[in-house]
């Protein structure tokens, strides 16, 4: 109790305020919202406390000090704040930080039918992959883990991690047969993605007895494994040239193979959701439509569920602006 009085005292006493502190005037001058909720985190202190060389830290904190400096995790002000708009509740955040990971514009995603579910959107993701690996993993699990990549044929950092440099979603398209159809679309930045389509097939027919379906898309082979009935679904692969697609069903493969008439990234619900700053510069985002959303739950649960009619899109995004990371989530109300 004598220590709580005197920090009390001392927070009462205080000649330096923090809306004098440069820190935070420069982190908050960052947000663009007028902001009913304002806070700022200093992460710097944290970042050092995980990267310092100390025989006393856990195994866990050093994954977590070696995983925050490969990513190029914030070390400085982050300032976030809440704020209302006519339509939307939003949330916004910046802070300075510097990282290697690749950017860019989900057009994968953002060309999808717009009568989907959800689509999420991450860039790099085998740079972020291979940082875990290289972070988690120890001399003998790294030697196991190649084990079992030779007796498959496939070289997880070279075939896997190779490819997904660029773009990766996953797009949770409308119900069918009471299960939603489900896209997982990459952007083959590197590597050579038919010759890892074909060492996925060898995997599959050679060792694991499936036999898969030929059809063609464009000028590429396409294949489907079809289930006994039990998921209602296919399972279906594809390399086009600006796309590799493995889908719940050929006919949403087929679907999701080009841009769509009426994309997800033109459609009115979207560019009320998320913001178009900085939209070539995204590292991460997601967008779920609440509706069919809200639909599939009442469908799978045998309920109606509460009302909300009024909610219309939930959306988050993070980029890039120069030095300065940024978020924002949103969340859309019908007028």
């Amino acid at each position: 109790l004598a220590k709580a009085d005197k920090y009390l005292k001392d927070f009462a006493s205080a000649k330096d305020t923090l809306d004098e502190s440069s820190k935070f005037k420069d982190a908050t001058a960052k947000l663009t919202g007028d902001n009913l909720v304002l806070g700022w985190l200093d992460t710097m202190s944290l970042a050092q406390q995980l990267e310092a060389d100390s025989a006393n830290k856990s195994q866990s904190e050093k994954v977590t000090a070696c995983v925050s400096k490969a990513l190029g995790a914030n070390k400085g002000v982050v300032a976030f704040g809440m704020h209302v708009t006519k339509d939307a509740f939003v949330i916004e955040g910046a802070g300075k930080s510097s990282n290697n990971l690749k950017r860019g514009e989900p057009k994968l995603a953002n060309g999808a039918p717009d009568d989907l579910i959800a689509a999420l959107s991450v860039f790099d993701l085998g740079g972020i992959a291979q940082s875990l690996f290289n972070c988690t993993g120890d001399s003998q699990m790294k030697a196991q883990f190649g084990q079992i990549s030779q007796s498959l044929g496939i070289d997880v950092q070279k075939d896997l991690f190779g490819l997904m440099h660029g773009e990766t979603s996953v797009v949770i398209g409308p119900v069918k047969a009471g299960v939603p159809q489900v896209a997982l679309l990459i952007e083959p930045t590197a590597g050579n993605a038919d010759a890892t389509l074909g060492k996925l097939v060898a995997v599959a027919e050679g060792q694991l007895g499936v036999r898969l379906e030929r059809s063609r898309i464009g000028d590429a082979t396409a294949y489907s494994y079809a289930d006994d009935g039990t998921l209602n679904s296919d399972v279906a692969m594809v390399a086009l040239k600006d796309r590799v697609i493995i889908a719940s069903s050929l006919d949403y493969l087929k679907t999701v193979s080009k841009n769509a008439d009426n994309p997800l990234g033109q459609s009115k619900s979207f560019k009320a959701a998320v913001s178009t700053a900085g939209t070539s510069d995204t590292q991460f985002q997601v967008v779920v439509q609440l509706q069919p959303l809200v639909q599939l739950i009442n469908t799978l649960t045998f309920t109606s569920g509460p009302n909300l009619q009024k909610l219309d899109t939930l959306a988050w995004r993070s980029w890039q602006d120069g030095q300065v990371s940024r978020f924002e989530g949103r969340l859309t109300v019908k007028n």
